[in-house]
């Protein structure tokens, strides 16, 4: 039996089996993987996905419309505290700078007829009557107010050489400008609905809060000629949010309808004043604009939207106490 050789590094040199792994190894090897199965999702996974999806989604659009909600009603709140605050604020300063004069001659008439026992009757003045007379004081009824005002006109730098073309004195009317009405009321909505007092036309009658101011000559002479149009170019539309007014007058007693000072020798108490306002956004068609100068108020619906009411009630400085009869 023949006897293997080694070699110096131990390795045997009988390379046979070598040449056999080598063969063994040079042939190409061949996996075969394992088939495998993919799970899809069933229709049943798939409807409560879609389910649960559509809830996430109306749960994040509840709480966005919700917010939106609550953020617009403050804003609107707080926009009409604003106004009130702002309209109240101006009809007090007119009201407290109401001029009375006691006339003497009136007096001495009331006296001599009083002594005589012959019964005299004053008919109350209207409103539009009372604005252009050159009377002063306070009149009105449940909806206009008139008022006989004194205002020093700030000017400065004023010398004699430029004389002041406005009077101290002055007429204020405060009323509801309303389409179909007759008198100026009627004629400053329409003033109004045509677009020369307002942005944009009413869809209804009643078109809102409105100022006329004007110097007591103008305006008699402007009442003498009937030109309404003069006058109404002198109005001012305050709010258009508007859409109720009342006026009540403090006799010491009594709140009452209307006064006349001519009729009650004094000016009124206190005027109480209550405003309606709705602030509901919408033009003409009910649909919201897009633009600031389409916006306008939705003023005369008031059938759809209840305005919300606010009373104010302002002393008058130069007011008498009550000397009327006690009753027992």
């Amino acid at each position: 039996m023949a006897s293997r050789q080694w070699g110096v590094d131990g390795r045997c040199p009988d390379r046979s089996h070598d040449n056999h792994r080598s063969t063994f190894d040079s042939r190409p090897s061949t996996i075969h993987p394992q088939p495998t199965t993919r799970r899809g999702f069933t229709l049943i996974e798939v409807l409560v996905a879609l389910a649960l999806t559509v809830v996430l989604l109306s749960a994040v659009y509840a709480s966005i419309n919700v917010s939106y909600q609550l953020s617009t009603a403050g804003r609107e709140q707080m926009e009409q505290a604003q106004l009130v605050r702002a309209l109240f604020r101006t009809i007090e300063s007119d009201i407290r700078s109401v001029v009375f004069v006691i006339q003497e001659d009136a007096t001495q008439t009331d006296e001599a007829a009083a002594e005589e026992d012959v019964e005299v009757v004053i008919e109350k003045a209207s409103p539009d009557e009372a604005f252009a007379n050159e009377s002063s004081g306070v009149f009105g009824d449940s909806q206009s107010l008139v008022l006989h005002i004194s205002r020093p006109s700030r000017i400065v730098g004023q010398t004699t050489d430029s004389p002041t073309s406005h009077s101290d004195l002055a007429a204020v009317n405060y009323f509801l400008a309303v389409r179909g009405a007759s008198g100026l009321a009627g004629q400053v909505a329409q003033a109004a609905y045509d677009g020369s007092l307002l942005d944009a036309p009413r869809a209804g009658t009643v078109t809102g809060l409105t100022r006329l101011e004007g110097d007591r000559l103008l305006v008699q002479h402007a009442s003498e000629t009937g030109d309404l149009e003069t006058l109404s170019t002198h109005a001012r539309i305050l709010a258009p949010e508007v859409v109720s007014l009342n006026f009540a007058y403090w006799n010491g007693l009594e709140w009452t309808d209307s006064w006349d000072t001519i009729v009650e020798g004094q000016p009124p108490s206190a005027i109480a004043i209550t405003l309606g306002i709705v602030t509901a956004e919408q033009d003409i068609d009910g649909v919201g604009a897009k633009s600031f100068s389409d916006h306008i108020r939705t003023t005369s619906r008031v059938n759809d939207v209840l305005p919300k009411t606010y009373r104010h009630v302002v002393t008058l400085p130069n007011a008498q106490p009550f000397a009327g009869e006690l009753v027992q």
